[in-house]
Order: structure tokens, then sequence, then C-alpha cells
């Protein structure tokens, strides 16, 4: 029985400390299209850190000035938001400005306090707050990119060997014999190409996926943040509010019409004090008149 074979894998990692712009070997070609791999991968990644880095920021200006409020101050600092929310990013102002416009104000016990019509979901959301990330196309196209690149690796490898394959009757054991070295050689860049290449779309798929489940995990908490400071108004509520709004306006019309009969009433005696003033003194001067004659 043979001997078990220790498995080589030092050939997956080539010397990539060499910089290659044309290459000329097998192995000159191996490293060449690796480094092009690592580079795309690198470029992505941090460009994709980029935007976690500045979608975090967002997100952790929301938790600072949310977490600390309670739902009895909402209604005196509900003017204050609009203006930190101005003044920390145009984006963010014009957000919380739509979002306060779908504020009611609901006075319950003597207190006012603030009720939301539509859910926080519907403004704060990872297409509002994370679309550079969750919403990015090319960032979800980074993978097959990368796959891609090593499935032309494979091919300009095997195209390499297959080049310089001979085979015929005039042919002769040490041609064959290079022809088939050369095929091994390009198999290898084939194969080493599609390692690297399938292995960096995976990994940076997975960091890509991570970063937005963590970003989308923390748009979740400040959802549920925004929902509790600002509960939403039921049907029941409105329908509530709406008779107690129609209650008032009829006791404030009674008001008015019983305030506007008194100043009829009262315009109505005066008016005829004056008629009697002015008869009384016209009687009085046609009796001057009659006296004197």
């Amino acid at each position: 029985m043979a001997a078990d074979q220790n498995i080589e894998l030092s050939w997956l990692v080539p010397d990539l400390f060499q910089f290659i712009l044309i290459p000329k070997t097998g192995d000159e070609l191996s490293i060449f299209f690796v480094q092009l791999l690592i580079v795309v991968t690198v470029v992505f990644f941090l460009f994709f850190v980029s935007k976690c880095i500045s979608a975090w920021r967002r997100l952790s200006w929301f938790e600072k000035v949310l977490e600390p409020l309670e739902r009895k101050d909402i209604a005196d600092k509900r003017y204050d938001l609009i203006e930190l929310a101005r003044k920390k990013d145009i984006n963010i102002g014009f957000l919380w400005m739509e979002f306060d416009e779908t504020l009611v104000e609901v006075r319950r016990n003597e207190r006012i306090e603030i009720r939301n019509t539509l859910d926080a979901g519907h403004f704060f959301n990872s297409y509002t707050l994370a679309g550079s990330i969750t919403e990015n196309r090319l960032l979800a196209a980074v993978p097959g990119f990368l796959t891609a690149l090593g499935v032309i690796g494979t091919f300009v490898g095997l195209q390499l060997g297959l080049a310089d394959l001979k085979l015929g009757a005039g042919v002769d054991v040490n041609q064959m014999q290079e022809g088939v070295a050369s095929v091994v050689d390009g198999a290898k860049v084939a194969f080493l190409t599609s390692v690297w290449g399938v292995a960096l779309s995976v990994l940076f798929n997975f960091a890509e996926k991570l970063g937005e489940q963590i970003i989308r995990r923390k748009i979740r908490h400040i959802e549920n943040l925004v929902d509790w400071l600002f509960p939403r108004i039921r049907p029941e509520e409105q329908l509530q509010i709406i008779s107690d709004n129609s209650a008032e306006s009829r006791e404030v019309f009674y008001q008015v019409k019983q305030k506007n009969q008194k100043v009829f009433l009262l315009q109505k005696l005066t008016l005829n004090q004056v008629l009697d003033n002015i008869l009384v003194s016209q009687n009085h001067f046609l009796l001057y008149q009659n006296l004197n004659y």
C-alpha cells in the first residue's frame, strides 16, 4: 500500500510582493491575477467601510438625541428637535420635518401629548438612513466581479496551456512532454485564480452582509425608540378627539349666540332710549313754540 502523500498548499499563495505589470510566465500571470483580485477587494472594502462609518455616525446622532428624552418632554422640545436636525445635516433636517408634519397634539388630563399618525419605519428606514449601504447595487455586485475575474484568469490560463500543446505524427516525445508541462502550468494558473476569486468573493460577501446587518439592527433600534417617544394615535382616539372638538365647538357657538343676543337686546334698548329722548325733546320744543305764540 502506497504511503499517504501530504497535501501541498503552498502553491495557493504566490509571491504577492512582486510587482508585475506585464506577466511573461505562468507564475507571473498567476501573481498578476491574484494581485488584481486583492486590489479590487481592498478598494471596494474600504469604500464599504467608509459608507458604514458615515451611516453609523448618522444613526448614533439619532440615538444620542432621542435616548435621553421622555414622552412628557416631547411637547416642550418638539421645535428644538427640528432645529437640531437642521443643524446636523440638511437631509436629516428635511427627513425630520417630514416626520414632524405627521405629528398631532392631543390634550389629555390638562397635558398636551404628541402623537404620531404614521409608523416611524415610514420615515426612518434602511433606505432613508443607510441607502448607500443597503441599496448600493455596486457593492452588491462586487462578489460577482471577483468571481468573474477569477473565471477570466481560468480561461486565460487554460488558453495559454493549450496553446503550447503539440499533438501529431511528427511530434517527438520531448515536444509532447513540454506541451503537457505547459498545459499543467496553464491549469495551475487557471485553478489558482478561480480559488482566489471565489475565496475573496465569499469573504467580501460575508463582510458586506455582516456590516449591513449591524446597520439594520441599529436602524430598528431607532424605529422602536421613535415609536415609543411618539406613540401611534389609534382610530378610536381620533374619533374621540373629533367628538370632543365638536362638543367644544357647539359650546363656543352657544356662548357666541348668547353674547350676540345680549348685544342685540342692549342695542335695541339703547335705540329705544335714544328715540324716546328725541321724541321728548321734540315735544318740548313744540310746546315751547306754542307758548310763545
